[in-house]
């Protein structure tokens, strides 16, 4: 699941940080925990391509699961970017077909 342009208002005209749950379903595409778990680990990667785009955002492959997270200037250097730019992908993100 990646962060889409189309809800990129809607996430930075709201007060609301991502939490646990919201960060939760991002990772997993699921809002709870299969019955018999999960049947693989989750990974996180480091994205190292073109590192002078600026509007490069976390994202994650559910199927895998895999966290991938973009080594761009402007995510590794200030925390405040890097955490806008995960709430952003959190949030504003469009998972398995949900709007």
């Amino acid at each position: 699941m990646s962060f889409t342009t189309e809800n990129e208002g809607k996430v930075l005209g709201s007060e609301t940080e991502a939490n646990l749950k919201d960060l939760f379903v991002f990772l997993t595409g699921s809002d709870r925990i299969p019955p018999m778990g999960f049947t693989r680990k989750g990974k996180i990667a480091f994205d190292h391509r073109d590192n002078s785009q600026e509007l490069r955002f976390p994202f994650v492959s559910t199927c895998q699961p895999m966290l991938q997270l973009p080594m761009c200037d402007d995510l590794t250097q200030d925390y405040d970017s890097f955490k806008e730019k995960m709430n952003l992908a959190v949030l504003g993100s469009v998972g398995c077909g949900n709007p």
